[in-house]
């Protein structure tokens, strides 16, 4: 059910977007570095923002050796062959970004991937990450639910096979949360430069949220949105419903809160963050 566009007109004053000054990009310590550390480099243009490479590796706990000999855990090397090879894979993301007068940062340490990103997250605007696909190692791997959880940073998911984000057509998964509010802001600089933008609510029961307000306030800041509201079919969960609107629509970003319920509940009932983690297609921006 699509509905009408609110008759506000943009102001006359300049509304001044806030922008990404700063993007942070997790690299894995092994491999190359990934299509989404293209994507982050591409939107650093784009932004002409700051960009941070970032990386980490967890040493195997001396207290997990016991458990270790019934169920073996990877083996690490020394902590001085980890912080080298952590320091070459710096060099090797510096090597790559660093060109045209622009500066890459690198930033690693010894730590599991999510709790150190979290914490260094306090420098930038945006993060970056890759989905991770078959067996992660979780010295080494990131945690995606962890991180949208611990990071006070949105968070930009890019798919395996996705090396660009243009983010000209967007959706706005809508849920009347704190975090689907916080989201819609964190993507101020995403919506300000997209050709359009639809605003979805899925209705799985009678009541409907005023989704016009939002459409109202992006006007404020001279984003004009469409408004849509999504039926599902019988069966069909709301993640399902919302993926094959962003398919029938040929969306490129979608945007939505994370775990607007428990993390815990979402595992055990299934939610459309853990869905979106799992089977979107397409960039996702995620905060919590």
């Amino acid at each position: 059910m699509q509905l009408r566009s609110p008759n506000l007109k943009p102001s006359g004053a300049k509304v001044e977007l806030m922008s990404y000054a700063t993007i942070m990009v997790h690299v894995d310590v092994f491999g190359d570095l990934g299509a989404h550390v293209k994507v982050a480099s591409e939107l650093a243009e784009r932004f002409h923002a700051h960009l941070i490479g970032i990386s980490s590796w967890a040493p195997t706990s001396v207290f997990l050796a016991e458990e270790a000999l019934q169920d073996p855990m990877p083996s690490t090397p020394p902590l001085h062959e980890m912080k080298s090879i952590l320091d070459i894979k710096g060099q090797q993301f510096r090597a790559a970004f660093h060109t045209g007068g622009r500066t890459a940062e690198w930033r690693s340490g010894l730590d599991f991937p999510s709790d150190y990103i979290a914490r260094e997250a306090r420098a930038a605007d945006l993060l970056v990450i890759g989905r991770q696909s078959g067996y992660a190692d979780t010295l080494r791997s990131l945690d995606p639910g962890g991180l949208v959880l611990k990071a006070g940073r949105p968070i930009l998911l890019v798919p395996k096979d996705v090396s660009s984000c243009s983010a000209k057509r967007i959706a706005i998964a809508w849920k009347d949360t704190r975090e689907a509010r916080r989201a819609v802001i964190d993507a101020l600089p995403f919506l300000g430069m997209a050709e359009s933008v639809t605003i979805v609510e899925v209705c799985t029961n009678e009541f409907v949220t005023k989704i016009e307000d939002v459409s109202n306030y992006l006007c404020r800041h001279r984003i004009h949105a469409n408004c849509e509201r999504l039926q599902p079919m019988l069966d069909t969960s709301t993640a399902q419903c919302l993926l094959q609107f962003v398919r029938s629509q040929k969306i490129d970003l979608l945007v939505a809160g994370g775990y607007g319920h428990s993390r815990l509940g979402e595992w055990i009932f299934g939610g459309v963050t853990r869905a979106l983690l799992r089977d979107s297609l397409i960039c996702c921006l995620l905060t919590h």
